[in-house]
C-alpha cells in the first residue's frame, strides 16, 4: 500500500498549519474547520514545491470540516470509500504534516472501531491507533486500496490514554460535500 503524495498536501494559515487533500479534479479541497476558522484563504504547499492559494468556501463546525477551492482543473483527487466497508482490524495510513516533524509523512495503524462518537460531533467516526499529531489535522485516513475512509481530526488526550485518534468517516465528509456541491449526487 502506498500513499499518493500529489493528492494530499500541507496547508498554512496566518498562525496555523495542517493538512488537506483534493476531493474533486476541479480543485475542491477537504480539511478541518479548526484549521480554516478565522482565515479567508490558506496557502497550499504541494510536495512538488508548487504553491497555490485556496479560498475557504464552506465551514461545518459540527463535523469539523472545511471545504476550500483553488483555481484550475485536472487536480489529482482521492477517492472516497464507503464507510460500510470499513472494519476493525483493517490496516490504514494517516497522512499529513505533523508540526515539528518532517512534512508529507505517513503513519500506519489499524481501525480500532467505527461508530458514533458524540464527543467529536455528529456522523460516523473511525477510531484508529495510527499516530496523529498537530499538523496531521485535515489529512486523509486511507485504506489499503489508497481510498479515503476518513479525514484525520483529533487525538484523544488524557493522562491515562495514548494512541487513540479519530477521523470523521468519508460518509460524514461526503454529507458536507453534498451541501456545497449537490451535483455530486444523492446520499
Amino acid at each position: 500500500m502506498s500513499a499518493p503524495s500529489q493528492q494530499w498536501f500541507r496547508l498554512k494559515g496566518l498562525a496555523k498549519s495542517g493538512s488537506g487533500f483534493f476531493v474533486t479534479e476541479k480543485g475542491v479541497i477537504a480539511t478541518n474547520a479548526h484549521l480554516a476558522r478565522g482565515e479567508n484563504s490558506l496557502l497550499v504547499l504541494l510536495a512538488s514545491g508548487r504553491q497555490l492559494t485556496a479560498k475557504i468556501v464552506h465551514l461545518d463546525p459540527d463535523r469539523d470540516v472545511a471545504l476550500l477551492k483553488v483555481e484550475g482543473d485536472d487536480f489529482p483527487c482521492l477517492t472516497l470509500a464507503a464507510t460500510s466497508n470499513v472494519r476493525p482490524g483493517e490496516t490504514v495510513l494517516a497522512v499529513g504534516n505533523p508540526g515539528g516533524g518532517m512534512p508529507f509523512t505517513v503513519t500506519k495503524g489499524i481501525v480500532s472501531a467505527v461508530g458514533k462518537f458524540s464527543a467529536a460531533g455528529p456522523g460516523l467516526w473511525i477510531q484508529t491507533d495510527a499516530s496523529l499529531n498537530p499538523g496531521n489535522s485535515g489529512g486523509p485516513l486511507l485504506n489499503s486500496a489508497g481510498e479515503v475512509i476518513g479525514i484525520d481530526t483529533l487525538k484523544l488526550e488524557r493522562r491515562s490514554v495514548s494512541g487513540i485518534n479519530f477521523a470523521l468517516s468519508a460518509t460524514g465528509l461526503l454529507a458536507v460535500l453534498r451541501k456545497s456541491y449537490p451535483a455530486l449526487g444523492p446520499e
